[in-house]
């Protein structure tokens, strides 16, 4: 048995020149299939039939074909098209959210000494006020850092210095207190070690506020004594938070 693969015009010009029938098409999945006779001594022209598959007489040999051929092999990719035209410019996105925190301004003041310092007793009667610095409203870091050093008679036995920052006078009531910097023991004279003491907290001021700076200590052989501030510096660094 061959196949043969030929085209609907071609077949109707086979039909036509012969006097055939053709009967009603079926459908395949690559389109109609045409089967016939072929008488195979002498040539003739076969019946053709799409709606079934003829038994052929003798001498014939049955023949079969598709409307449609097989496909052929892919071509070769095409060359890639000529860049288009760049498009009109977006519109301008909105605005992003808030970024993080930032420093609107830094505030230092510097207290030099030397300055002589009493321990013992009550802090509100026998601190010593060092020195005052202004902040407008706002949210701040801040920051003292102080140096210490025995007295002139050299008298450093348990004597622990301690700074205080205020955001109004003190009172007996500690009203107003946000920062207590020291705990450490002063260093002995002749010792080559400076003592320093820091501390750092975060405050909110809700309007124009006077920092009130102090100096103190306590002295644990005698209750009553001293120590020299050698030198305090306050600092504080206004945050941006909105």
């Amino acid at each position: 048995m061959r196949k043969l693969l030929v085209t609907t015009a071609a077949i109707a010009a086979v039909i036509g020149g012969t006097g055939l029938t053709v009967a009603s098409a079926v459908a395949s999945s690559s389109g109609l299939v045409y089967s016939g006779c072929e008488n195979g001594a002498t040539r003739t022209p076969f019946r053709v039939y799409t709606s079934k598959v003829p038994t052929c007489p003798q001498g014939a040999w049955h023949v079969s074909w598709n409307q449609d051929g097989q496909p052929g092999p892919q071509g070769p990719a095409g060359a890639t098209g000529a860049t288009g035209d760049t498009g009109p410019a977006g519109a301008t996105g909105a605005a992003g959210p808030q970024g993080p925190s930032g420093v609107v301004a830094t505030t230092t003041q510097d207290f030099p000494g030397p300055t002589e310092i009493a321990t013992g007793g009550g802090f509100v009667a026998n601190s010593t006020q060092v020195g005052t610095v202004d902040l407008p409203a706002g949210t701040y870091l801040v920051s003292v850092t102080a140096k210490a050093t025995p007295n002139a008679s050299g008298d450093t036995a348990q004597i622990f210095p301690q700074f205080f920052v205020y955001t109004q006078p003190k009172s007996s009531s500690f009203a107003g207190d946000v920062l207590n910097a020291g705990a450490g023991e002063l260093e002995p004279d002749g010792t080559n070690h400076d003592s320093y003491y820091s501390g750092t907290t975060v405050i909110t001021l809700s309007g124009p506020t006077t920092i009130n700076l102090y100096a103190f200590g306590y002295d644990s052989d005698t209750g009553a004594g001293s120590y020299v501030l050698d030198d305090l510096t306050f600092t504080a660094v206004q945050l941006q938070t909105s």
